[in-house]
């Protein structure tokens, strides 16, 4: 897997302490991380106080850090009848995954943790599908990706849309991916197996993989023992196999550093190739 990063919200403790965020690059970019997920209310300075992305200050990531790979991640109901396009957020958020392309193409994660599983029992998946298409085109003009992550709805259900979204966008389907978190699986009402769904999945079809941990829906400070069997999730992956950036989600805390070296130590001993 490559590269080897961090999602910001790690550094949550570190950010409400008044550490730049420019700062906590700098030392990511020391130890060899390649890959940095900018999550939307850890972005410090470069968003506003509703925790809207400032695309004119983001811009200034990718001269300072050339080669790091960063992406924006927003908290957004793809799922929702409500989720538009042309919603001032997703807008934004859009145009701040351009500023942050540099090198790299601009690349937007979404998670839907608003939607009611609920709600969308009764939905059609081509109507979900048609959602998820939509919101993918702004970044297919940008030759871009969007990526969508599983979260607390049915996880056959949100595969499913997947699916029929890069189904709907046929030959530009490369520019739409799924962020795959085995520890969101466990919020799913349906709680697939994690061995299961990876036997589903396809190395082009993700984007991303989150290395994060979880003990009775307590997410942990570190990657370690819990509810995700992640020698079984390393096999998997690296069968596939799965080439694309792997990006540490762990709790945030003082000891960030200390706990993000002692969970990348946990999955090398666990079949982490790298």
């Amino acid at each position: 897997m490559k590269p080897l990063g961090l999602v910001s919200n790690c550094w949550g403790v570190q950010l409400a302490n008044g550490i730049a965020l420019d700062e906590l690059i700098a030392q990511a970019t020391e130890i060899g991380y390649g890959a940095i997920e900018l999550r939307q209310t850890c972005l410090g300075t470069y968003e506003t106080t509703t925790h809207s992305p400032i695309a004119e200050a983001l811009a200034a990531l990718p001269k300072h850090f050339p080669d790091m790979q960063f992406n924006l991640a927003l908290a957004f109901p793809y799922l929702s009848a409500e989720s538009s396009a042309s919603h001032p957020l997703f807008a934004a958020a859009v145009e701040a995954a351009d500023a942050l392309s540099g090198k790299y193409p601009a690349h937007l994660r979404l998670v839907d943790l608003e939607t009611p599983d609920e709600v969308l029992a009764g939905s059609d998946v081509e109507v979900l599908a048609e959602r998820i298409a939509e919101l993918a085109t702004p970044l297919i003009h940008l030759s871009g990706t969007l990526s969508v992550e599983h979260a607390r709805q049915s996880w056959a259900r949100t595969w499913n849309a997947f699916r029929a979204a890069r189904e709907r966008l046929d030959d530009l389907s490369s520019h739409l991916r799924l962020c795959y978190d085995p520890c969101n699986l466990f919020m799913a009402p349906d709680t697939p197996r994690g061995a299961d769904v990876l036997s589903e999945l396809h190395p082009d079809d993700l984007s991303m993989v989150h290395f994060k941990q979880s003990i009775g829906g307590e997410q942990l400070t570190t990657v370690s023992d819990g509810q995700v069997n992640w020698s079984e999730q390393l096999h998997g992956l690296q069968a596939m196999p799965y080439e694309g950036s792997a990006l540490f989600e762990v709790a945030a805390s003082e000891d960030v550093w200390e706990n993000l070296r002692v969970s990348q130590m946990y999955l090398d001993q666990h079949g982490l190739k790298r």
